[in-house]
């Protein structure tokens, strides 16, 4: 009986842990690598801090961003939703993102000496 009572108590444990956990490995399609997504962050990055530079009014503000991240995403040939599935999956990989940002700040630092 108390056997049974294990067995049970075990199978119900085990489709338990199973049905919780989730799988952040599925990456989406297309995905993009982390130079890619880095190099489109690094973009945005850009486009965000040059319209804030402009004090733009809250709805001009909105509007200009729109017009930018869909210049960013025309030049490196994706989509809006490409993007946001893209950025859903690094936000599940806390590191990778991390890395990604490095990266970016990278690309960055190496834009303004190029400039100088």
């Amino acid at each position: 009986m108390i056997n049974s009572i294990y067995k049970y108590a075990l199978i119900a444990l085990v489709i338990i842990t199973i049905a919780c956990q989730t799988d952040n490995s599925l990456k989406p399609n297309p995905f993009f690598d982390r130079t890619k997504m880095a190099n489109i962050l690094t973009d945005i990055q850009i486009a965000e801090a040059g319209v804030n530079q402009q004090g733009f009014l809250i709805d001009s503000l909105n509007k200009s961003m729109l017009w930018h991240y869909e210049y960013v995403y025309k030049k490196n040939n994706i989509t809006e939703k490409q993007f946001n599935d893209n950025y859903t999956y690094y936000l599940e990989e806390p590191q990778l993102l991390d890395s990604v940002y490095n990266d970016v700040i990278k690309n960055i630092t190496q834009l303004r000496l190029e400039k100088k």
